[in-house]
């Protein structure tokens, strides 16, 4: 079932169809919440005149009761594609920029070169994982890390207007 999120924060501004005017502005505590949950590997969408936040598991995790619990959103988004913000999760090749970009920039020696090795090797995202969920300090500083990372890709695909 897709998991619905505090609504943005709304100023006047924008025109509804009563004539009431709104400038819709998304807070930063908005766009933390849909970049943990595409982190977690969640598609995520706004609907621009609410501010309502449907969350749904990716076609690939999805099973038989969920598909039937979110139909009515899917279909309502399907229908009406332009009256929300869609959040795909990044790609694997994004993914992977952001951890080599970490262990060069973030991390020191000797770390640095274990993690340059591990994402040179087979397995890139598995041996990555495993060298900082055995780091101690710098586990903490990935997830830091990777939270910006995840914050900043949501807010890209925000458009400047509605941004608080």
């Amino acid at each position: 079932m897709p998991i619905e999120l505090r609504p943005i924060a709304i100023n006047k501004s924008h025109k509804t169809d009563n004539n009431e005017v709104f400038n819709m502005q998304i807070a930063k505590e908005t766009i933390k919440e849909i970049a943990e949950q595409l982190e977690c590997g969640m598609k995520c969408y706004l609907k621009k005149e609410t501010g309502k936040i449907i969350v749904i598991i990716s076609d690939e995790e999805l099973n038989d009761s969920i598909k039937v619990h979110s139909h009515d959103e899917i279909k309502e988004i399907n229908e009406n594609p332009g009256d929300y913000i869609e959040f795909e999760k990044i790609s694997s090749r994004e993914s992977f920029e952001f951890m080599m970009d970490f262990a060069e920039e973030i991390c020191e020696e000797p770390f640095k070169t274990a993690l340059i090795t591990a994402l040179n090797s087979k397995n890139p995202f598995r041996n990555f994982k495993s060298k900082i969920d055995n780091s101690g300090s710098c586990r903490q500083k990935w997830f830091a890390y990777s939270q910006n990372k995840y914050f900043e890709y949501v807010k890209m695909q925000i458009p400047d207007n509605m941004l608080e």
